[in-house]
């Protein structure tokens, strides 16, 4: 019986890879002239990708201010967005577009809404399953938050993409 067993486990690590030569990732027993250079910077691609989603569900925001002729609309509200380096203040945005300053809010908030679907429907593309969304959403956040802290030396708010 036992012996049985014994096969049965030596063909289940033959299967498993046993019998073949295990390559080692470790660098010291690598020659000089073959070492490896180093992991990929995480942080690095971490950062990119989330700029990249950004990237894209505000090109696609702009995009839909241009099919309806806005995009003079959108030029002055983007400003209000997180990252922008230019700011004006409400009223004197509302003055140049000719709108009452309860409109220039309205429209910010929508465009911030619907940036945050967008972002949202970028970032579902990125995953395999639905109930992968949230978790990555709020990965993004975070990113996003060192991102901005790498850059300014301060903490910035990033509005909550969820």
């Amino acid at each position: 019986m036992r012996f049985l067993s014994d096969v049965t486990d030596k063909q289940g690590a033959l299967n498993r890879g046993g019998g073949r030569q295990h390559l080692s990732l470790d660098v010291d027993g690598i020659p000089d002239d073959r070492q490896v250079v180093g992991a990929p910077d995480t942080a690095l691609f971490d950062r990119e990708w989330g700029l990249g989603i950004l990237e894209s569900a505000l090109q696609r925001v702009r995009s839909e201010y241009e099919d309806r002729h806005r995009q003079d609309l959108f030029a002055q509200l983007q400003q209000f967005l997180p990252g922008s380096a230019r700011r004006v203040p409400y009223e004197q945005a509302a003055q140049e577009l000719g709108i009452p300053l309860a409109a220039l809010k309205t429209e910010i908030h929508r465009l911030r809404r619907r940036l945050r679907a967008l972002v949202h429907e970028e970032v579902a593309m990125t995953v395999s399953a639905p109930h992968e969304v949230e978790p990555e959403m709020a990965y993004l956040q975070e990113v996003l938050m060192r991102h901005s802290a790498a850059e300014t030396g301060t903490v910035t708010r990033v509005p909550e993409l969820n």
